[in-house]
């Protein structure tokens, strides 16, 4: 075979060898940046922060369902040390319910079957959802992100009620 034949070989592999190289620094940059933004979408969810050592002069000092003056729901929520604060919760059917979670320890997770929520709850920031339960039932909640050693039972309840 003729030596300027195999260059041009080399040299076309060396250059394909190169541009997958390029490629994947490319693609690896570009996930590295959109890790370090967080992915919100601010027609679903809003973020805000709190300190959560001191939870006295927010709603979650008393977390549960409560109505605000304009007549909205809000639900207040905090998970915390395998457990959800409140235990269980009634909300009515058919109204939007403006859920705001909150972890006072390490990084949890809360999914609501049957539901597309799926909140990761990371201490000193508020998750923030609006959902409406459309049918009465029993939703169960749980933390979908490890946690630690009682992990597995860290669950609660939704309970959807028909409203008059």
């Amino acid at each position: 075979m003729d030596p300027h034949t195999i260059e041009r070989f080399e040299k076309g592999w060396m250059l394909l060898a190169a541009t997958l190289v390029l490629v994947l620094i490319g693609v690896t940059l570009s996930n590295v940046v959109q890790a370090a933004v967080p992915a919100v979408d601010m027609h679903h969810h809003t973020l805000k922060s709190v300190n959560p050592q001191d939870l006295s002069s927010t709603p979650f000092a008393t977390p549960g369902l409560k109505q605000n003056e304009m007549g909205q729901y809000e639900l207040y929520m905090l998970a915390q040390a395998f457990m959800f604060n409140p235990p269980v919760v009634k909300v009515p059917a058919g109204k939007p319910i403006q859920l705001f979670v909150t972890s006072t320890d390490v990084v949890h997770g809360l999914q609501i079957e049957n539901t597309n929520i799926n909140i990761e709850v990371i201490p000193g920031v508020v998750g923030q959802v609006t959902y409406t339960f459309k049918k009465p039932g029993v939703y169960r909640v749980g933390c979908n992100e490890y946690c630690g050693v009682g992990h597995q039972s860290m669950m609660t309840q939704l309970i959807v009620e028909e409203t008059p």
